[in-house]
This record gives structure tokens, C-alpha cells and sequence, in this order.
């Protein structure tokens, strides 16, 4: 008798079955049909994932290789990529429209073949990628076969149990699963295995397949009712029982052993872990593990056969509803465990086989699941499920560093498909699931949260109880927005707007187009109560006015002498004050209105920071640092020796407590900071370039959390000067940044921070989009 490509003829006559008990032999009759033909695939294989295959075949023990060689003539890769394709093959048949109704189908080495009623449906499974004829599914016929039912926590493992008059027997565990209401333990294995269904059954030890030595290790007693053989009218009957494990010390696991291939100890070769569980499907390779033929493999012949278990003139025969393959199973193998790659199938049932193996061997497994017929599913009603061994899912969108603003959480699961689901918990409290897709990829969508970091958790389910390890992890959910103008003097309007809504009893005004006078304006401003606006030397911008009179201070502060912000200016100023009160401070140089203003806006103070007047970007950090701690900004000569007597004087008057000096020795001496620590300690704040000192400069001011961030161009100024004073009127760090990119220890504070909005100050041409996606500099 061959399998594959050969048409058998229809025949109808007895088949003699024995079924696995030791010493038994009942005989088997069934009316069986034709063996498929070889189909003429029209639509070829999708290619079977080759990451997938290789990781797969990798992991499969030389001694299992060795089995597959042996018995199928298959290397691991080709058994890895049948045992895909047959899984998936029944993904596909799942997914056929509703209403298309399937009679059969049959893997075969180029497609899935579907067996149809309704030849109209055709075009509609052959749209699938699916093979389809119309008609029955032809079967092998077993009329001339003897088969032997065999007698028989990992799967596979032979445990002894005892007869009803006091004689012993040999079974093998099928799969470890559990009770689905309670959790509790409980192994699948044949029905016919019963014997005294109160006494105990004892895992017996292994030495080889066959060959076994004490002691014997009680497990537990069978389930009350569940041991059954037959039944269920003319559509082939069960042959399924659970034992319950109750007995303490022993560990189920998702595993199947696999004696070395063949012939060793049960564990001399690692177990399978049993990874999925679904329908067998004809021409699909199986491999089955049990106490006296230990792993053999083969390939399905027959699905859903209604199989008698014993002779016509035997009383205890019985129907089955059989998986049939081309295997070696022997008495004392019943029970055991069947498998399609890591996909359980089914319980080892029946044999043709009593004092050996031979090529024409033929093995009947009580199916788990199946289109019709008897099966576990069907007799328990869900009250039981195998133990599933499921890998920790993987998440592959979001990516676990920057930040993510998406609708849909992505990944995949090793060995997962459509009986698996996914369980994402967000922030320990909302939960979504999704199923898995047949490839193993999954996405669930992202419920409505807060900005700022999200923490998840992943974990994969297959049935009700098995769960897989958590995959954790977070993500920075942040929102962007830009505050600009068309130039420098609107783009301070737009942060004033944002800073003060309902108006400011003060502004402070300073030069749009020359920087030291109003580099220590942003934290006096904040001290103050009201916004920077900007000016010309000699001109008020009408955008600036309408913002003026929008605001509707009660008195105006100029920083800057005559030669910055004219005296014509500061008189028009008045008209906008309702005291119509104009305050200039300024002095002889830019250190001199640096300290004006501190001392204005600061009469005390407990902290300072001291910034070079010689250029401007350590103090726009400084600026911003300072307007979130009440903080004055005073410049100093960087590269002097000593820090000058008029400074000295001022930190004193205002009683500071601690000096902090941003940037570092290139651009304020170790001279300066040494002559400041005999007013206060001193803490250096700086980095390799002006952007690295930015950051150092919020670690310090802006710690645990907050929910803004500003972002401001790094190579000029004047964005930066106003949108200081909104930093500490947010409680927001500011960062200067390059034109295209952000660095990337900026982007890790902020999640650091879990910041939930970024605010970029200024326009496209000085802060590109790239920026506003928060794209990390190389």
C-alpha cells in the first residue's frame, strides 16, 4: 500500500483494528472510500517565512533528525516547512467566507487541496490561493489491515494503571492541560485506557522505550465520566480520558518527550514543546512519542474516518473517529501524544500493528479538535485544553527608545496563529486583545492616553489558561506644536500669547537684533509677572503694538541703555502702560545691565546663575534655568582671571546660597569659578559643545517630571529670549537645538521627564519638521 500521488479504488470490507491494550485485540470495521490523487497545484505555495524555517529547524535535536531521516526520509528544514504548511493550511480553510462548505482537504507537496459540495463555490476558495474539487474527498482503504488498539508529565511518558481484576496495564500520557474552570492539572490520553477507574495511576521510569525499572510514581486518579470509547451516533466515536494530576511534586509541562529520537530514554533528546493545537490535515507529516515504539514519525493518510475498534462479534468494539498515518505504534503506546511539527493533534488509538513494525504500519489517533466526528473538543465541551508552551511576544512598533505618537501597537509571536491572542495592558490599567495573524504578527489598537510615558505589558493566551511570560516596556507618547512668526518680532507675539493669555501687569521690552542686554531678561521677566517682547533699536513693530495693547500692562521695563532701545522708543512705550510707567535698566557695558536687572527683578535670591557675556548660548539655557527656579542670570567676563568686585558685591547683597556657571572653561575660567566660591559653592554645568551644555543645564534645573519641553534654534538668539519666560511659566526645560535634528540625550531627558508636549519656538527655517518629529541627531 503507497501514499501520495496514487488514486486507491474504492473498496468496501471489515478492518481489523486492535486497540493498545496489552493482550487485547478487537477488531475494527469501517466502510472507507478512495485515497486522494496527487492534485495538479494551479497556485503554488506561498514561500514558507525562511527566517522562520531556519530558527525552527535549528532548534531540532540531531537524534530527532536522525527519527525524520529514518521514517519520513525528511531533512528538519523539510519537516519544519510541511508542518508549517499544514498549520497553515488550516488557517486558510478557516478563513473561508461563511457559508462555503468544505467536505475535506488534503496538504499535498504544492497546495492545499479543499474538497467542495457546491461547485459554484470554486471560484471563491481558488481565490484563497486554494486548490478545489468538487466531490467527497476520496480515502484510503484499511480493509485488510489488523490494527491493534495500543495499551497503552510530559507527553509520552508510559504510566501503569490497573485492570478491573486486578491485573496491570500500560498506557502513555498524551498531553498535559488543565481544567479550563478551575486550572487544575489534568493529561490527556486514550478512553480506552480506563481498566479500574478509581485506582491510581503511577508514571512508570523509562530506561528505554519498552524497557522500564522502579519505581513507579503515583500521579493521580482518572477524571470521573471522562474516559470514553465510542459513542456519538454514526459519526465516529471518541477514544479520549483525562487523568487528574493531584499528586504533590509533579510539574506539568507543554512538553512532549522524544527518546532520543527513537530508541533512548524518554528525556536523551530534548522534549517538544507543544506550541499549538488544531485539526490534522491529510498528507501533513506526525510524529508520535509513547512508551513502547518511543518517537516515530509518518504521514497522515486519512482524516475523520469512522473507524470500528474490534470485530463484528466483539462486544466491547466501539467507532472511532480516526487520524490514520503511516507510523509505527505498538500496545502500551496508546494515549501517547501525537504531533504535526510542534502543533498537537491527536491521541495515539489504534494500530495495525501486534508483534512489530513493518512498511505497511499504520497508526489511528483520537483527534483533539476535528471538521467533524468525535474529538476531545467535542466530548469535553471546553471543559479541557492542552497545555500550550507560548513564546514571550515580541513588540515591534513601538520602538522602545524616542517617541511614538501612532494609533496601533505592532509585533509578532514566535510559533503564534489564529487560536493564539495577544493582551496588552497599558499602564496596569486599560487592556486591549487582538488575535494572532497566521505569519505570528498581531496589533492591537492604542486606547486614548495621556501624553507622556506609557509603560505596557504584552502577554500572548491560548485558550484560557495557557499565558505566556509579560514582554514590558514603554514608549513616549508626546504631541508636538510650534509657537512662530514671520520673523523674530511676531514669533516673541506668539509665545507672549501663549505665556499670557489674559493679559500681564509688566513687560519687559528688549532688542530683537542685538543680544547681551537681554540675555538675563527671561528670568526677571518671569520674577516680574510678564512677557519679552522685542523691538528695533528705533521702531516698535505693529505686531508688537497690537500685542502691547492686547496685554494691557500696567508699566513697561526697557533693559538696555539709549543705544539699544532709543529714548523715542521708550517715550511711545508709555502710551501702552495704563501708569504710563517706563522703567530702563541699564548700565555702562552688558555686565553692568546684567546686573541692573538682577538686582531689579531679584532683591534676594538663593541661587544664580553666572553665564559669559561674549556670546549668548550658555546663557539662553541659563535664561530658561532660571526663570523655572527664580533664579537671576548675571554675565561675567568668561576669560577673565577673577570675577570682578561689582559681581562679588551683587551675589553677597542678594544672599546667594549656590552658584551654578554654565558652560566650561573655554568660555568661563576655572579663575572665575575659584574667586566664586568665597561667596558660595559653585557647580560647573557644562558639556562637549553648547547643545550638550543645554542639557546639562536642565538636568539641574527641571528634574522628576514635567509636561512640557521647549525646543529653540541653538545658532541665534531671539527665539530663545522670549520663550524663556514661558519656560518657567510652564515649568518646562528649554533646549537649544540644531536646525534638523535633535540630540539624542535631549530626547532621553525628556522621556526621563515624561514629557507630554514639545513646543518648538520659532519657524520652520530655523527648526525644520524633522525637529517637530523629534528625529535624533546622528
Amino acid at each position: 500500500m503507497t501514499t501520495g500521488g496514487v488514486r486507491w479504488a474504492t473498496r468496501h470490507g471489515r478492518l481489523a483494528v486492535a486497540a493498545a491494550s496489552v493482550g487485547a485485540l478487537i477488531l475494527v470495521e469501517a466502510v472507507v472510500a478512495a485515497s486522494p490523487a496527487q492534485a495538479t497545484a494551479t497556485t503554488p505555495w506561498e514561500t514558507v517565512d525562511a527566517v522562520t524555517v531556519s530558527g525552527e529547524a535549528e532548534d531540532v535535536p540531531a537524534e530527532l533528525e536522525a527519527a525524520l531521516e529514518r521514517d519520513l526520509g525528511m531533512s528538519a528544514r523539510e519537516y519544519v516547512e510541511q508542518s508549517e504548511r499544514a498549520r497553515e493550511a488550516v488557517d486558510r480553510i478557516d478563513s473561508l467566507p461563511a457559508g462555503i462548505d468544505v467536505l475535506g482537504a488534503e496538504l499535498t507537496t504544492k497546495a492545499v487541496v479543499v474538497y467542495l459540495s457546491d461547485p459554484n463555490q470554486v471560484p471563491i476558495v481558488e481565490a484563497e490561493g486554494l486548490v478545489a474539487e468538487v466531490g467527497e474527498p476520496p480515502s484510503p482503504d484499511y480493509s485488510d489491515e489488523l490494527f491493534l488498539p495500543a495499551n497503552d508529565l510530559r507527553g509520552g511518558l508510559p504510566y501503569f494503571f490497573p485492570g478491573d481484576g486486578g491485573e496491570g496495564f500500560r498506557c502513555s500520557v498524551g498531553f498535559p492541560g488543565v481544567a479550563t474552570a478551575t486550572g487544575a492539572p489534568q493529561f490527556l490520553t486514550a478512553g480506552h485506557c480506563d481498566g479500574d477507574l478509581s485506582g491510581t495511576r503511577s508514571i512508570m521510569t523509562a530506561v528505554s522505550p519498552g524497557n522500564f525499572r522502579t519505581p513507579f510514581v503515583n500521579i493521580g486518579e482518572p477524571i470521573p465520566d471522562s474516559h470514553v470509547t465510542g459513542g456519538n451516533g454514526t459519526s465516529g466515536g471518541w477514544d479520549h480520558g483525562l487523568v487528574g494530576v493531584t499528586r504533590s511534586g509533579w510539574t506539568s509541562r507543554p512538553e512532549v518527550v522524544t527518546w532520543g529520537g527513537g530508541q533512548g530514554g524518554p528525556l536523551s533528546s530534548a522534549p517538544v514543546i507543544v506550541r499549538d493545537a488544531t485539526r490534522a490535515v491529510v498528507g501533513a507529516p506526525i510524529c508520535k512519542s509513547g512508551g513502547t515504539t518511543g518517537w516515530t514519525c509518518g504521514t497522515i493518510t486519512a482524516v475523520n474516518q469512522n473507524l470500528r475498534v474490534g470485530g463484528a462479534d466483539d462486544p466491547t468494539a466501539y467507532q472511532v473517529n480516526g487520524i490514520v498515518a503511516s507510523i509505527c505504534v505498538l500496545g502500551g503506546d496508546s494515549g501517547g501524544a501525537a504531533l504535526t511539527g510542534t502543533t498537537a493533534i491527536g491521541v495515539t488509538s489504534a494500530s495495525n500493528s501486534s508483534g512489530g513494525c513493518t512498511a505497511g504500519s499504520l497508526g489511528v489517533f483520537a483527534p483533539l479538535y476535528a471538521s467533524s466526528g468525535a474529538s476531545a473538543e467535542t466530548l469535553y465541551q471546553g471543559a479541557w485544553e492542552p497545555s500550550i508552551g507560548i513564546s514571550t511576544p515580541l513588540v515591534t512598533t513601538p520602538s522602545t527608545t524616542g517617541s511614538f505618537t501612532g494609533s496601533t501597537m505592532r509585533g509578532t509571536l514566535q510559533h503564534g496563529g489564529p487560536r493564539h491572542r495577544i493582551e496588552v495592558t497599558f499602564n496596569g490599567s486599560v487592556t486591549r486583545t487582538a488575535a494572532v495573524a497566521s505569519n505570528g504578527s498581531w496589533q492591537v489598537s492604542v486606547p486614548n492616553l495621556p501624553n507622556g510615558v506609557t509603560a505596557y505589558s504584552v502577554r500572548a493566551r491560548w485558550g484560557e489558561r495557557s499565558l505566556s511570560a509579560a514582554r514590558t516596556g514603554s514608549w513616549w507618547n508626546v504631541s508636538t506644536a510650534r509657537l512662530a512668526g514671520p520673523d523674530r518680532f511676531a514669533t516673541a507675539v506668539e509665545i507672549s500669547r501663549a505665556a499670557f493669555p489674559s493679559g500681564a501687569p509688566v513687560v519687559v521690552i528688549a532688542n530683537g537684533l542685538s543680544f547681551p542686554d537681554a540675555l538675563s531678561a527671561g528670568p526677571a521677566a518671569v520674577q516680574l509677572g510678564g512677557p519679552v517682547l522685542l523691538v528695533g533699536p528705533t521702531s516698535i513693530p505693529s505686531v508688537v503694538r497690537t500685542e502691547l495693547n492686547r496685554l494691557r500692562p500696567q508699566r513697561i521695563v526697557v533693559v538696555g541703555g539709549t543705544g539699544v532701545v532709543s529714548g523715542a522708543v521708550a517715550t511711545e512705550l508709555r502710551s501702552f502702560a495704563s501708569s504710563r510707567s517706563v522703567t530702563r535698566l541699564g548700565g555702562a557695558d552688558r555686565y553692568a545691565t546684567s546686573r541692573a536687572i538682577a538686582e531689579f527683578a531679584f532683591p534676594r535670591a538663593s541661587e544664580v546663575y553666572i553665564a559669559t557675556g561674549a556670546g549668548f548660548a550658555d546663557a539662553l539655557s541659563a535664561g530658561a534655568a532660571g526663570a523655572n527656579r527664580a533664579a537671576p542670570v548675571v554675565l561675567v567676563p568668561g576669560t577673565a582671571s577673577t570675577v570682578d568686585s561689582a559681581t562679588r558685591s551683587l551675589l553677597t547683597r542678594m544672599r546667594i546660597s549656590q552658584i551654578y556657571v554654565a558652560g566650561g572653561t573655554g568660555v568661563v575660567s576655572g579663575g572665575v569659578v575659584t574667586s566664586l566660591r568665597t561667596v558660595a559653592p559653585v557647580t560647573r554645568l557644562a558639556g562637549a559643545d553648547r547643545f550638550a551644555t543645554s542639557l546639562a543645564i536642565n538636568k539641574q534645573a527641571v528634574r522628576g517630571s514635567a509636561s512640557d519641553a521647549l525646543v529653540t534654534y541653538g545658532l541665534n538668539f531671539p527665539d530663545a529670549l522670549a520663550g524663556s519666560v514661558l519656560a518657567g511659566v510652564r515649568g518646562a526645560p528649554m533646549y537649544i537645538a540644531p536646525t534638523t535634528c535633535v540630540p539624542r540625550d535631549m530626547i532621553a531627558h525628556m522621556r526621563s521627564l515624561s514629557v507630554g508636549r514639545v513646543t518648538l519656538l520659532g519657524g520652520s527655517g530655523v527648526l525644520s519638521s524633522d525637529v517637530g518629529r523629534l528625529r535624533p541627531c546622528p
